[in-house]
């Protein structure tokens, strides 16, 4: 005989489920008024096919796309003075991630996609909708660089006063770069402007929370005796991720829950090692171009794209012996049986290598190459 296992619950547990309520309770609300008033005018706007409209709208979508990061990525970490602190600027990025599917998973707000996508455009996107992670990234990471070399419009560091001008462009840049990636969701039918709302708050609460650590966690990630309680930094690094995942929610049966935990394995594997390598760089290679003349010529560009195309060989190298390696042994093997296991294998070992790539191996040719 067996007896029933009972149900508990704490009072911890009753008020997060009373948060996550009310939370979705707003957020439908804001998807209903989305879909009474935005998207019959995204739906005129759309009808007329205005070229110019859609090729703003592909490029926005680019613009906020895992590709174009893993593209500028690498260049920030090959080109930019050390004095310009690129490790904590990826690690923000691969916060930001992590923060925005953990809330994902949490919320389980389905996509509802308000239009048929645009000629072209794949809007199939699996991970479930708010806030969106194109949002929280557009907002965060244009205005946190902003905020922190040059501190708010007006009121901020000797730099913004000096040039008064410069900073106005600079926040107007950042603004229509905002307007540019969320614009394009909504029009391209992929997120609701709800999703975008609350990416763009959620994006904007990050980056006034990571402005009061940036500095410390860039000067632990570059020093030559980092611990954390005594640990070193290598298994600090390589021990957060697996802790992070742990606690990561997760509906087992929901496909858009395990693509948004993939994508939180990625950015987590990928911001260890890139840690572990930028700690290596900044000890042993002149990891950046700090030496490196930053004046517009001719000769400074050809060499600037020498090395970025060796750089992206490299990478492009070591991203298709992964692929090898998970299309023979692991594909083959592991797949058949433990799908989800192949998964996150790929994704594991994949953002490891490059994050090791970009901040170690790499600036490590680049440093005896020239």
């Amino acid at each position: 005989m067996t007896d029933a296992v009972p149900a508990i619950s704490s009072i911890l547990f009753a008020l997060l489920e009373v948060v996550r309520s009310i939370v979705r309770y707003y957020v439908l609300s804001e998807r209903h008024w989305h879909s009474i008033s935005v998207l019959p005018w995204v739906q005129k706007v759309r009808a007329r096919h205005n070229s110019t409209g859609q090729v703003l709208a592909v490029c926005g979508q680019f613009l906020g796309s895992e590709t174009f990061y893993l593209i500028a990525i690498p260049c920030l970490c090959w080109s930019a003075s050390e004095q310009f602190h690129v490790p904590m600027f990826v690690t923000f990025y691969c916060t930001n991630i992590y923060i925005t599917t953990w809330l994902k998973n949490v919320l389980a707000f389905g996509r509802t996609p308000p239009a048929p996508p645009a000629p072209g455009v794949d809007s199939a996107e699996v991970e479930y909708g708010w806030p969106s992670l194109y949002a929280v990234n557009a907002t965060a990471l244009p205005f946190f660089v902003l905020r922190y070399w040059w501190g708010a419009f007006g009121t901020g560091t000797e730099f913004s006063a000096a040039y008064p001008t410069t900073t106005a462009v600079t926040y107007t840049i950042a603004f229509l770069y905002v307007a540019l990636v969320c614009g394009a969701r909504v029009y391209l039918g992929v997120s609701t402007s709800a999703d975008v709302q609350g990416g763009m708050l959620v994006g904007g609460c990050l980056v006034r929370l990571w402005l009061l650590v940036c500095d410390v966690i860039n000067d632990w990630i570059v020093s030559p005796s980092a611990y954390f309680f005594g640990i070193p930094q290598w298994a600090f690094a390589l021990g957060l991720p697996v802790l992070l995942m742990i606690i990561h929610p997760i509906s087992l049966e929901e496909e858009a829950s395990w693509a948004n935990f993939h994508s939180s394995v990625k950015a987590t594997s990928f911001c260890a090692t890139f840690t572990i390598g930028s700690n290596g760089a900044a000890l042993h290679y002149a990891c950046t171009m700090a030496t490196f003349s930053f004046e517009l010529t001719l000769v400074n560009v050809a060499f600037w794209c020498l090395r970025m195309t060796i750089g992206f060989v490299l990478l492009g190298a070591a991203y298709q012996g992964i692929e090898a390696i998970d299309r023979f042994a692991v594909k083959r093997y592991l797949a058949p049986k433990y799908p989800v296991a192949a998964q996150l294998l790929r994704n594991t070992g994949l953002m490891t290598t490059m994050g090791f790539m970009v901040s170690l191996f790499v600036p490590m040719v680049l440093f005896y190459l020239f």
